[in-house]
């Protein structure tokens, strides 16, 4: 009897928080835990006082009987335990709901609701934001790869201009070559001829009779 009186007036006294506007969750998360706290330490005592009992039983004659007397009275303090335990939980559980609904309440007034209109569209402009900055990385990226193209098709045009005019100066001095060996061949040429003309002549002269000799003058 003592021990429902207190439970009576422990949940009567959470009933009334929990219907109190002013109390706040986590006061009555306080109170909730520290029932359920009380309840746990309330279970430990009776299995505690159950096990001593079962230890008394075979301390006497009739143990089967003792024995159903200790579980008979752990049965009770375990029913009374466990109504208390359902009497938090639907507790807790309409609190859950209340405060469920209080947050709904107060989600769909009209300052969460214009909070709400002003985060989205913070949130759309920061968006926006996003967007144009990455376009103008992208814009800046393509300037650089470009300015990087046309840098390359410069230096490739270079290049080439360095590389025809080699292949011109080589062609004038390949020309200037040939026109050198061309000129010591036409001189040899002209050597020979000359070398086999005086042969020619001089064989010639070598098959001539020799011109006779004048007549000798009269006196």
């Amino acid at each position: 009897m003592k021990q429902g009186l207190i439970l009576l007036l422990s949940l009567s006294s959470l009933w009334a928080l929990s219907q109190d506007v002013t109390t706040s969750e986590s006061d009555l998360s306080t109170r909730l835990r520290q029932e359920r706290e009380r309840l746990s330490k309330e279970r430990i005592e009776a299995s505690q006082v159950y096990s001593d009992a079962l230890k008394g039983c075979y301390q006497i004659m009739d143990v089967n009987n003792c024995k159903a007397k200790a579980q008979g009275i752990k049965n009770k303090a375990d029913n009374h335990i466990r109504r208390q335990e359902i009497e938090l939980n639907q507790l807790e559980r309409e609190q859950r709901t209340q405060d469920a609904q209080a947050r709904l309440r107060d989600k769909q007034s009209p300052e969460n609701i214009e909070r709400e209109a002003e985060r989205r569209e913070r949130a759309q402009l920061d968006h926006a934001d996003t967007v144009q900055r990455n376009q103008d990385k992208n814009a800046e990226y393509q300037d650089k790869q470009s300015q990087a193209a046309d840098n390359l098709a410069q230096r490739e045009r270079h290049v080439q201009e360095v590389l025809r005019r080699q292949d011109s100066h080589a062609d004038k001095a390949a020309a200037s070559d040939k026109a050198r060996a061309d000129y010591q061949r036409k001189l040899l040429q002209a050597q020979e001829h000359r070398n086999q003309v005086m042969k020619d002549r001089a064989k010639r002269s070598e098959n001539v009779d020799p011109l006779p000799a004048p007549p000798a003058k009269w006196p």
